[in-house]
This record gives C-alpha cells, structure tokens and sequence, in this order.
C-alpha cells in the first residue's frame, strides 16, 4: 500500500515538472521579443511619445514580459548606453544609491565601481539609463533634453 502511494506521488511529481519545463519552453520566446519603435507606447500601454537624441543610433529594442509582472522594453544604443523603460521602479541593491539634482530633475544614481544607472520618473514611466562613467554625460544631456 505504501509502495503505491510513492509511486503515484512520484508520477504526479515528474507529470508535473514535465509541464513546467514544456510550458516554459513555449512561453520563453514570448519572454523577450525585438519590437519597433512605435510599439513602445503599447507594451507599455501609455500614449507617449519617446523621444531620443540623434546621435545616440538605436541597436535594438526589446519587449520584457514574462507574464507576472508589468511589461518593460530595453533599449540598447550602440553608444554602449542602455535605457530601461519600466511601470515599476526599479531597484539596485547592489549599487550605491544617492539622489542627483540634474536639471531639477530628482534622479536617483546607482554606482558601482565604473558602472553608473540613473533612474528618474515621467510621465509615469521610469527610465532607467545604464553606462559608465565615461559617458555618463551623454546620460545627464538626455535627462535634461527630455524634462
């Protein structure tokens, strides 16, 4: 009798992993996708229009959605700066935080050896804008083009 119980649990176990691992293979193309430009407001399911400096030329854009939390889009430009753009706030705990005044924007900066991330809100989308600090400039330069 309690060899049967084992054996029917042990089946039930391993029926279920089994889905596990066959329903994330399936979703997991779903997790990230390369999306347009123009479908940015729609992942994010705000009317806005974002805006980008010219000389910052976008090598891809991405859609983040696995399905539990908020949908996110990753921009990386090939000026090695990438931009997060999130429903959520963000959070580094692994960083250094501190608040910045940039342009009367309360941005908070996250630094860790040459890694910098700002993190501001808008519209009530957070951008989160990781480089280093050699071109955290270019980081600072957009934050006051968009605010």
């Amino acid at each position: 009798m309690l060899i049967r119980i084992f054996k029917y649990t042990f089946i039930a176990i391993v029926t279920f992993i089994l889905l596990i691992i066959i329903l994330y293979m399936v979703y997991k193309e779903n997790y990230n996708r390369n999306i347009t430009i123009e479908e940015i407001p729609y992942v994010l399911n705000r009317n806005i229009l974002f805006k980008f400096p010219e000389d910052w030329k976008i090598k891809s854009i991405q859609k983040i959605d696995d399905g539990f939390v908020s949908p996110s889009v990753k921009i990386k430009f090939y000026n090695k700066i990438i931009l997060d753009l999130l429903t959520s706030e963000p959070y580094y705990p692994k960083m250094k935080k501190q608040i910045v005044l940039i342009d009367k924007v309360h941005v908070i900066l996250y630094k860790k050896d040459s890694e910098v991330i700002y993190v501001f809100k808008k519209n009530n989308i957070y951008y989160s804008l990781q480089g280093t600090t050699e071109n955290a400039d270019k980081i600072q330069e957009y934050i006051k083009l968009i605010n």
